[in-house]
């Protein structure tokens, strides 16, 4: 009786017949699954509309967005594989029957990641160079050849920290029983040396380079408008010596000047405080979990947080840059021969498809 009322309540309710391994219950499995969904939609949507864009419209052919598409290309990867790396498995009451394709997704799941924080150092320092570095490091440094070793090694950097390890013991990529996801094998004997490899390959270095570039820019461009200030000063003061009697006009035009500088001086710090805090806020308390903790429940939870920062980088980094604004409104709203600047594909695109 006892074996087949178990049976039965087996069939009828999954949460009895998973793993006895997993720490999580299928009702947090679930939670977990269905805001990773939402974030793969999001993600997926969001990449690709702004791949498409650069695709299109040639006015968006330009060195930082090389390292744009790179990021989009990365972050689309991750979504796209959510559903057969974590999706499917945290579902799912039996137990994975592909070890091999476990694995691959853990691996370019693991991948994408750091070549996402990779790409948005490189945004970082380009944006740095072209503000406020010196025109022959420029020139340099950003040639065709050179962005492509740099592109390449943005995701060839965290592929090798991936690889590398397992070799030699340290490790191990499939399906982790204790959280129901592909992802690195929390119960190998040697997952800690692991996560450290992880760790200190794909965050530090990206995360240093996040906060001087953005730290020195601020300054820059806090020094900028001191200086914009200070000249308006001086060529008012130039013409009062000519208009003395138009006092009024003058102080109109300090005004409006002050004002319209101190709003674009507060657009251009709130961008960076808010790129800075996202890439601190999604990724530190993952990073520092791996870390601190072997607890999987914890890691689980907080890898969802490090997850949201794919869904984000197009908005931070499209939204408030005015020529990816235009071609965006554009593609959603299916007016692409408004498109500014056609590329050659867009070209062919209406040749084919708008004979009319």
């Amino acid at each position: 009786m006892e074996n087949a009322s178990s049976q039965v309540i087996a069939e009828f309710l999954p949460d009895v017949a998973v793993n006895k391994t997993s720490l999580f219950t299928y009702g947090e499995r679930v939670g977990v699954a269905i805001v990773l969904l939402i974030i793969f939609a999001l993600g997926t949507l969001g990449n690709s509309i702004v791949i498409l864009a650069v695709a299109l419209s040639k006015d968006l052919h330009t060195i930082p967005n090389v390292f744009v598409v790179s990021l989009a290309i990365a972050d689309l990867c991750y979504c796209l594989l959510l559903p057969s790396s974590s999706v499917i498995p945290l579902l799912s009451t039996d137990p994975w029957h592909s070890e091999t394709l476990c694995f691959l997704s853990a691996l370019m799941a693991y991948t994408s990641i750091g070549a996402s924080l990779y790409n948005l150092a490189c945004i970082a320092l380009n944006r740095l160079l072209v503000i406020r570095g010196p025109a022959k490091a420029r020139k340099w440094l950003f040639t065709t050849k050179k962005i492509t070793i740099m592109v390449a090694g943005t995701w060839a950097i965290p592929l090798a920290a991936m690889l590398v390890p397992l070799p030699f013991g340290i490790g191990a990529l499939g399906l982790d029983k204790q959280d129901n996801t592909c992802s690195d094998i929390d119960t190998h004997p040697r997952f800690m040396e692991y996560h450290l490899i992880q760790v200190f390959c794909f965050y530090p270095l990206p995360l240093m380079i996040l906060i001087i570039s953005y730290s020195l820019l601020f300054f820059h461009v806090q020094h900028n408008f001191k200086h914009r200030r200070e000249s308006f000063k001086l060529t008012h003061q130039e013409m009062s010596d000519f208009r003395t009697d138009d006092d009024t006009m003058q102080d109109k035009l300090k005004a409006r000047f002050k004002k319209r500088t101190n709003r674009q001086q507060l657009q251009i710090t709130k961008n960076l405080f808010i790129v800075s805090c996202v890439f601190v806020v999604c990724g530190a308390p993952y990073t520092v979990a791996l870390l601190t903790t072997s607890n999987a429940r914890i890691l689980l939870f907080l890898s969802v947080l490090f997850t949201f920062n794919s869904c984000v980088n197009p908005i931070l980094y499209t939204v408030n840059h005015s020529r990816f604004k235009v071609v965006i409104l554009c593609i959603l709203r299916c007016r692409l021969k408004d498109i500014p600047k056609p590329s050659a594909l867009l070209v062919s695109l209406r040749a084919r498809f708008c004979r009319v």
